[in-house]
């Protein structure tokens, strides 16, 4: 099951959401040129992506850089086309951005390449878990002594209310919590949002949104307050120690947010990945899907959620650790807890 996940794979849950609302590729009677569909990728992007500021970029300049490659008029390669228009949108370092024709998806997987990993499931499925725990959904749980353990691997896997009552009983006994995120890619924000309402007692405002005002590259929106509000039935209120990796992206890092916001959690691990804006889907004139953040986001402490959520504690896990089969970012949780 989940020890044969791989990263690749992981990265390509990122992208389900765009493979899900696909429509058929069919020839398109009104199919523009080359320089028609480079303009209508330049254009939505300038007016509604969200973070040219934060990252810096200039936008009319990356035109003027691309722009030259395209035919003026009439149409080149296809796959030309396509290297064009994918090298321009990995300027935005975003991986919220893809474009996606019938032979390959562009993406910029960046943010976390370069990173050290720090997660193996093999060696926490081998060496922590055994056969000693429990699936409860889609969540692994366990305890180590007095110290609870879940590892949730994708917003992407949808969980009942039952589901969340039983962990939130079974881990009644412990005198803390670790909830492990590592290599969570994301998924749905709304599971995001229920899975952190049982972690607080108090409705706990946690981030700020804003969206574009209009077309215009920098208008936006008066920010709005997003807050948890805890969910009805057992919760989990005690020390909380939450694990993340640079693999921990998107709806991961808004969860990231959200229990940051709350005293009696405690971070470890590395920074996520980032993945702060809502992505817009814009069907081009071929038939192709741009995708890129349509929104910005960050806590109410000014930590920008694009950029990635920091931890409280960093610890990374080395080669040496790798050999030894030893998790030192989940060991140091499992002390801290049992230091209490």
């Amino acid at each position: 099951m989940m020890k044969n996940k791989s990263l690749l794979l992981f990265c390509f849950t990122c992208l389900i959401s765009i493979i899900a609302c696909r429509k058929a590729w069919l020839p398109n009677p009104k199919a523009a040129n080359d320089r028609a569909i480079f303009d209508a990728v330049w254009n939505a992007v300038d007016q509604r992506y969200t973070y040219f500021d934060l990252k810096g970029i200039d936008w009319d300049s990356v035109y003027q850089v691309y722009v030259q490659h395209i035919p003026v008029d009439g149409n080149g390669d296809e796959k030309a086309l396509f290297k064009v228009l994918s090298d321009m949108l990995y300027v935005l370092q975003d991986g919220h951005v893809n474009l996606e024709s019938p032979f390959d998806i562009s993406r910029n997987w960046s943010w976390y390449l370069d990173r050290p990993q720090n997660f193996n499931y093999e060696i926490i499925e081998r060496n922590y878990l055994r056969d000693s725990f429990q699936i409860t959904g889609p969540f692994i749980n366990r305890t180590f002594g007095n110290a609870g353990y879940i590892y949730y691997g994708s917003f992407q896997q949808g969980f009942t209310e039952q589901e969340l009552g039983y962990l939130m009983q079974a881990m009644e006994t412990t005198k803390g919590l670790i909830l492990d995120l590592r290599d969570n890619g994301g998924g749905s924000l709304e599971r995001a949002q229920r899975l952190a309402s049982c972690f607080t007692d108090i409705e706990t405002p946690a981030i700020q949104w804003q969206y574009k005002g209009s077309p215009a590259r920098h208008d936006f929106t008066t920010p709005v307050i997003e807050s948890i509000k805890p969910k009805t039935g057992a919760r989990y209120t005690k020390p909380l120690i939450l694990l993340i990796n640079r693999s921990t992206y998107s709806a991961s890092s808004f969860m990231t947010a959200y229990l940051k916001a709350m005293p009696h959690v405690i971070i470890m691990g590395d920074t996520t990945g980032g993945g702060g804006g809502v992505p817009w889907m814009q069907e081009l004139p071929n038939g192709w899907i741009c995708r890129f953040s349509s929104t910005r986001c960050k806590t109410l402490a000014g930590e920008e959620i694009e950029t990635g959520i920091s931890p409280h504690v960093r610890i990374n896990q080395t080669p040496a650790d790798i050999l030894a089969g030893k998790d030192p970012i989940l060991d140091a949780a499992i002390e801290r807890i049992h230091a209490q």
